[in-house]
């Protein structure tokens, strides 16, 4: 493919893209963040690994993404909205699935936990797995019994895999799960920046840190347990089985800039320019 012809599909398809809509919410939103470990459960033993060192990281999330939204008032006054997807399947059973979540693509698209005991990030998007995730938004109405405002996100991947004789309650079971989960808080009714049902929206950080919470769980293990008989099974956890809990003490949110509508509108009057000028001087050029 000559240059110019080559010259001329980018240019083309520079144009597509200038005259094409930009959805309303289309680019993911991160959230840095460090913090403090505050609790460690091993599950091969009972030690305190990690407490008291610090850990940090981030969160991305596309709202985007969500196969739907939900709706909930748990107590009178108290109300919670949700925006999810699920891929992937849950169980295994002798090598056949039996519980698949669909296709779903994650709204936490990708996080980044590092401390002392290494880096955490999510399994690779599989559907041999399910993966669900989701942003969360919490709100109060007077006289609700609890008052404030919540933000979060989770991503929880997981598996079950079951093998043998299944009537007879001789198997084994293998289960894994990698969670990652952020919840923020506060007594403020201000700490929310959006309406309930604005998943893009972040939170005021200064109110966080005046009087709210923003605390972080990991889980991360692999178990086998083997059964040879309904009351008789024995299980097993892999060494780097674990769960924590740590406290933030920064968070800053951030999103990569849209271009002004002028900005993409110079750009593409440019691409015009430049493609009627190689034009020209093609034509004029003597064959």
């Amino acid at each position: 493919m000559s240059r110019l012809k080559s010259f001329r599909l980018a240019a083309c398809a520079a144009l597509w893209f200038v005259g094409s809509p930009l959805a309303a919410n289309a680019l993911p939103i991160t959230l840095d963040f460090v913090g403090v470990i505050k609790g460690y459960s091993d599950f091969t033993s009972s030690n305190s690994y990690g407490v008291g060192t610090t850990f940090s990281g981030y969160v991305t999330y596309d709202v985007d993404n969500a196969e739907g939204t939900s709706f909930q008032e748990s107590n009178p006054g108290n109300f919670s909205s949700f925006a999810s997807s699920q891929s992937g399947c849950v169980q295994y059973v002798n090598g056949e699935c039996i519980s698949n979540r669909g296709a779903g693509t994650p709204v936490v698209t990708d996080y980044l936990f590092n401390w002392v005991g290494g880096t955490v990030t999510p399994w690779e998007y599989s559907l041999t797995f399910q993966d669900g995730s989701s942003r969360v938004n919490l709100f109060d109405v007077p006289p609700a019994p609890i008052t404030g405002e919540g933000w979060q996100v989770e991503r929880n991947q997981f598996q079950i895999d079951v093998n043998g004789d299944i009537a007879n309650h001789i198997t084994q079971t293998t289960v894994g799960q990698r969670l990652f989960g952020l919840q923020a808080y506060s007594n403020d009714d201000a700490f929310l920046t959006g309406a309930i049902d604005d998943f893009a929206q972040g939170f005021d950080t200064e109110l966080l840190f005046s009087g709210g919470r923003i605390s972080v769980d990991v889980i991360d293990y692999v178990s086998v347990e083997d059964c040879v008989g309904r009351d008789n099974c024995t299980t097993i956890y892999s060494p780097d089985s674990y769960r924590l809990r740590g406290e933030f003490t920064s968070a800053r949110f951030s999103v990569a800039p849209i271009p002004e509508p002028s900005t993409l509108l110079l750009f593409g009057t440019g691409m015009v320019v430049m493609i009627l000028y190689v034009w020209r001087r093609e034509r004029l050029q003597p064959s």
